[in-house]
């Protein structure tokens, strides 16, 4: 028997498969989203070590292993050389610093992405 993705595809089905994810996996979700929204990026470039100083922002415990291992194993996403960009990190008041200029192994993120990723089944 033959079933189409889209017609089994409802909002409690969602919902069950964010909550299924870790808490790490979803705090970086909302992080990139918030981040890509309030710059209106279409690309956002970031490193683990930036990931890591926002998660411990907002009191999620997280390694730079387990970071690493959700970006490569479950969304796919390799490291670039090390390349400079414009890091783009929330500040402890809720506002954005950015800081040009860096260098490090960055990952990128479109907006499609990042789509795909928050409504992947």
């Amino acid at each position: 028997m033959w079933f189409r993705h889209d017609l089994l595809m409802t909002d409690a089905l969602r919902r069950i498969i964010t909550h299924n994810r870790g808490k790490v996996e979803n705090e970086m979700l909302s992080i990139i989203s918030d981040l890509m929204q309030i710059k209106q990026m279409g690309e956002y470039l970031f490193s683990v070590h930036n990931m890591l100083d926002m998660l411990k922002r907002n009191s999620v415990q997280a390694e730079a292993g387990h970071i690493r291992k959700i970006l490569q194993d479950k969304w796919k996403f390799q490291p670039k050389p090390p390349t400079y960009y414009m890091v783009h990190v929330f500040g402890y008041n809720g506002e954005i610093l950015s800081v040009p200029n860096q260098v490090a192994r960055v990952y990128s993120v479109t907006q499609k992405q990042l789509e795909d990723i928050m409504s992947e089944c």
